[in-house]
């Protein structure tokens, strides 16, 4: 967890971001095969970060983290060069697709965020605004801690 003050400017930019996020929504087409009645499976793409710009972190709070969205718990299916494939178990904001591509830049060397290296088999509790994974401690491997603050923040 970051406890460094946030640059004004960087917390306006990530505020302004969050609310954009929520005032558009986030759009994820569902298809339908003409004579089932089980929805196909849906998928959604974010950004990873490509760590060049020099991240000033908000401190961590469930309260801050309540305005993520889309916000999501999932298990990494896949971790290549390119991307990680998450299957979404649970939303708390945002979804409903079952499955989330986290893209990588290509100006980077791994698929990871704020030096946590995605694997496969692990869960990951992952927040985005404007369709890039939000770091400083908002997304990350599924710990207690983290899922306790998810829990909080998004309880209905």
């Amino acid at each position: 967890m970051i406890t460094t003050a946030p640059h004004p400017r960087r917390m306006a930019l990530l505020v302004g971001a969050a609310a954009l996020v929520l005032a558009t929504g986030t759009a994820v087409a569902v298809t339908q095969s003409g004579s089932s009645t089980t929805p196909a499976a849906s998928s959604m793409s974010l950004r990873l970060s490509d760590g060049s710009v020099a991240a000033s972190c908000a401190i961590f709070s469930p309260e801050f983290l309540r305005d993520m969205s889309p916000a999501f718990a999932g298990t990494v299916s896949n971790v290549d060069d390119s991307q990680v494939v998450l299957q979404v178990d649970r939303w708390y904001a945002g979804g409903p697709a079952d499955t989330v591509v986290l893209t990588r830049p290509a100006s980077t060397s791994s698929a990871s965020l704020d030096g946590v290296d995605f694997r496969s088999g692990e869960r990951y509790l992952v927040t985005a605004a404007s369709g890039q994974v939000n770091g400083c401690g908002y997304s990350g491997p599924a710990t207690a801690e983290l899922t306790a603050a998810f829990e909080q923040a998004f309880a209905r």
